[in-house]
């Protein structure tokens, strides 16, 4: 069984090679996110860690960002309608 430390370790070494999974901050990053995304699908059993960590960076993304407000409170519209 692996110990905490070498866990945290081979976490370090993930973010550091792929740091956009600290978030996104801008619509070009969300862009190569959505990228690479679409790549890692191609061998979704192998990246499935990587694919939810980035899945979850960039929906807090699309939640957050001003760019998406529009959407977001469109889409809270539909689903209140939707509801009643």
């Amino acid at each position: 069984m692996l110990v905490t430390n070498e866990i945290t370790q081979m976490a370090k070494a993930i973010v550091t090679q792929l740091p956009i999974l600290n978030g996104i901050s801008n619509s070009d990053e969300h862009q190569q996110a959505l990228i690479l995304l679409e790549d890692l699908i191609e061998h979704y059993d192998d990246n499935l860690i990587i694919i939810e960590a980035l899945s979850n960076v960039i929906a807090r993304y699309e939640d957050e960002s001003a760019e998406f407000d529009a959407f977001n409170k469109r889409q809270i519209a539909l689903n209140s309608a939707a509801e009643n």
